[in-house]
């Protein structure tokens, strides 16, 4: 199976009103997602757009961020 996400995550001050979206595309199929988180900082919300759509992360899917704060917990340091 091939997997990929782009996911980002971002808040109205910090801490604020977050958000977070993501595209999804399992075996050349893409669905779009977005939704409203609550308050929290901006941290929160970056971590909230890679784990609400993809769940804990996985080496069988890969995800592109702009987050280094993400790619750092996700993945180790950078």
């Amino acid at each position: 199976m091939k997997a990929a996400g782009w996911f980002d995550g971002a808040c109205l001050g910090n801490p604020g009103p977050m958000g977070a979206g993501a595209v999804v595309d399992i075996e050349g199929k893409r669905k779009e997602l977005a939704r409203a988180m609550g308050r929290g900082t901006n941290n929160q919300a970056e971590y909230s757009g890679l784990i609400w759509p993809f769940g804990t992360p996985s080496p069988r899917v890969r995800t592109t961020s702009s987050s280094t704060a993400t790619r750092s917990w996700c993945c180790g340091s950078l």
